[in-house]
């Protein structure tokens, strides 16, 4: 079984809901949702205690979703069309990911992260775990030379200061300022259906 999965804690619900929209416009396959503190109740949702310092947990979420090949999007990515497809390239390696083209190009880049065998997540969690790094970005490239990782090309995932953001399937609106990229843009709609709303 071939599974997404993404997570949100209290603080980001609005932005769950906006990733949610451009999730169930573009893809089919399950998504689950990890509960990091959230109040509100989503469909194929899981609890996954947390201490606060939610994305060091994204392996313990990645872990518990029922499904064989498994693959992890942050909630701050802005899906613009299928990609799916991402599962056919898990077959040969034990983790699928991207290079982070916006900042270091020999650092990977854990907002999307493919698995197709959950042991590979032991020495992730375990090293997340010991909090000496800022978050599980860091603690995955610490870890990253013991396993085989595929890369995913750079037009599946854009990030928000890199260079392709013109092809990418996914725009990946990362820091406090894509944050708030997204609550304009969620602005901008809900203005939008207002006026088409009084307007017809």
């Amino acid at each position: 079984m071939k599974a997404f999965v993404t997570g949100c804690d209290k603080d980001y619900i609005d932005i769950l809901d906006w990733f949610l929209e451009g999730y169930h416009k573009h893809i089919k396959i399950p998504l689950y949702i990890a509960n990091f503190g959230m109040l509100k109740q989503y469909p194929n949702s899981f609890l996954v205690a947390s201490d606060g310092r939610t994305w060091f947990y994204k392996p313990k979420a990645i872990e518990k979703v029922p499904a064989d090949k498994i693959i992890w999007l942050d909630c701050d990515i802005e899906i613009k069309e299928d990609i799916s497809d991402l599962f056919d390239m898990l077959d040969d390696c034990d983790y699928l990911v991207s290079k982070d083209h916006a900042v270091r190009t020999d650092r990977w880049q854990t907002g999307i992260v493919g698995i197709n065998n959950k042991q590979v997540l032991n020495k992730w969690f375990d090293r997340c775990e010991m909090r000496q790094e800022r978050g599980d970005q860091e603690a995955f490239n610490i870890i990253a030379h013991e396993f085989k990782i595929n890369r995913i090309p750079d037009n599946y995932h854009g990030l928000r200061l890199g260079k392709n953001n013109d092809i990418a399937k996914t725009i990946h609106w990362t820091g406090d300022d894509g944050k708030e990229i997204i609550r304009e843009k969620i602005r901008k709609s809900e203005q939008k259906s207002k006026h088409n709303l009084s307007t017809n």
